[in-house]
């Protein structure tokens, strides 16, 4: 059994991606037999499983052969498809200045778009990237898009864009109002409170990361459960409302460092972000402190 794993392997090395079948096909084998030594393997950490799926299954491939998954493209529904299509000819993409159903579609392929959370002038952006574009190349790709937006907005006719500057210092004033009692509070008041959570729950930590102060925190923990002791990768965030996208990004983090996630926050999940809990990313766990 162990030689025919090596084999399997190797032949996931030299073919993948690949589906269950032909595994069965070249080694004679059962489908699901077959299908059982590719997820030991994955349980091994010797291949990796997409997301895509090829007629209901996902494809099989080795460390280093990422870019083949591109071949998987055409085989996405209609809307992913051009989502797929666009992601990789534009590079990066920022989620505000995308249509509804792109936003959607972007979040289905999770084996080619792959968002980031960064800051941008003072706000806060999501970005996709093509999954094979180099990191330090998003914010020199990312910055034009930005000014062609603000191009398009000088553009509009005088009394739309005088509403609209309105409608900001609004938002601002807002802003304003509701940043003044988090400062008398303090900066370090929700990450105490994490603190005190992870004591109170036995959670052994291993690294933190502040992204933001007061706002956004990763984590490697320890966690004790009835299977054992289990290494989670926990994104904690300060707000009131938890949205898809948060929790879509804590999922991706978790998958990069191919741990289980959990998220931990003292909000709410709005609806949206709970039915794609339940539906979507059955592999994470949220945690309201």
């Amino acid at each position: 059994m162990g030689d025919l794993k090596s084999q399997i392997l190797e032949f996931v090395q030299q073919y993948g991606p690949v589906i269950p079948i032909q595994v069965a096909r070249s080694f004679k084998l059962d489908t699901i037999l077959a299908s059982a030594f590719l997820s030991e393997l994955i349980a091994n950490k010797k291949i990796r499983v997409s997301n895509t799926k090829v007629g209901g299954t996902p494809v099989y491939y080795s460390p280093g052969q990422e870019p083949r998954l591109q071949e998987l493209g055409p085989k996405l529904s209609e809307k992913p498809r051009k989502a797929f299509e666009l992601l990789k000819e534009k590079k990066v993409l920022v989620d505000r200045l995308c249509e509804p159903w792109q936003r959607v579609a972007l979040r289905e392929i999770k084996d080619f778009a792959v968002p980031l959370s960064t800051e941008i002038e003072g706000k806060e952006e999501i970005v996709w990237k093509w999954y094979l574009t180099p990191l330090e190349e998003v914010e020199k790709l990312v910055l034009p898009l930005l000014s062609k937006k603000a191009e398009k907005e000088e553009a509009k006719p005088v009394a739309e864009k005088k509403a609209a500057k309105q409608e900001v210092i609004r938002e601002e004033k807002q802003v304003t109002e509701k940043a003044k009692p988090a400062k008398a509070v303090g900066v370090n008041t929700f990450y105490h409170q994490l603190l005190e959570f992870f004591k109170a729950k036995n959670v052994q930590l291993l690294d933190e990361s502040i992204i933001r102060k007061n706002v956004e925190i990763t984590f490697t923990a320890k966690i004790h459960s009835n299977l054992g002791t289990l290494t989670y990768h926990i994104k904690a965030k300060n707000k009131k409302k938890i949205s898809e996208a948060d929790l879509s990004l804590a999922y991706s983090e978790g998958q990069e460092h191919k741990l289980p996630t959990m998220f931990v926050s003292a909000g709410e999940l709005n609806k949206k972000a709970e039915k794609f809990l339940k539906e979507k990313l059955k592999g994470l766990v949220f945690v309201k402190i």
